[in-house]
């Protein structure tokens, strides 16, 4: 099972309709989609992306699969768009989703770094409500892809030590390459 249909899994199984949700890394829109249709026409989506490419890309793929009109999209900083969404929406988050890397099919020199993505769980662990859920995949195989799957690693560590629920994945079919990881944690 590929890492991303695992994450949609998951999501399936602890979203519900109605719900706030949020893709903090929307590019190509998939997750964006897929959390659009969990939460259905009365919930609310927020994707976030720093490229505008990738912001038309999503916008593109809602549209075109004619999701229901329950989304913001937002061109900025995953970390300064999340930081401004708790103030209206601590606390009440039910999923928040990462895949932190860059753009596929874009630009490969713009990609997620560990200081603004710490800055981002940080504000997303104050968002997510009891019992949200937390998906964040790192693709480790680019420039700065194991630097910031460290600091993500060591963030889970310390948010499962707080007694947060929290399992990991690797793909599993062997690759040549540095394979992703998925990240899976529930707040308590």
């Amino acid at each position: 099972m590929r890492l991303t249909e695992r994450a949609h899994l998951l999501l399936g199984e602890l979203v519900r309709k109605d719900d706030l949700v949020v893709d903090a890394t929307a590019g190509n829109g998939h997750d964006t989609l897929e959390l659009s249709k969990l939460v259905g026409p009365n919930g609310h989506v927020y994707a976030i992306d720093l490229q505008e490419e990738a912001i038309k890309a999503t916008r593109s793929r809602l549209e075109t699969q004619n999701a229901p009109v329950n989304y913001t999209l937002i061109n900025r900083d995953h970390s300064e768009a999340l930081q401004d969404l708790i103030a209206e929406r601590q606390d009440l988050i039910a999923a928040i989703v990462f895949n932190l890397g860059y753009l596929p099919g874009a630009d490969k020199a713009i990609y997620t770094k560990p200081d603004t993505t710490l800055q981002a769980l940080e504000a997303s662990a104050k968002l997510l409500k009891s019992g949200g859920l937390l998906c964040v995949t790192a693709y480790r195989g680019h420039g700065g892809g194991i630097e910031e799957s460290n600091v993500v690693a060591e963030w889970i560590q310390r948010k499962t030590s707080n007694g947060w629920q929290t399992q990991s994945y690797e793909p599993d079919k062997p690759t040549k390459e540095i394979p992703p990881i998925l990240w899976t944690t529930v707040k308590a």
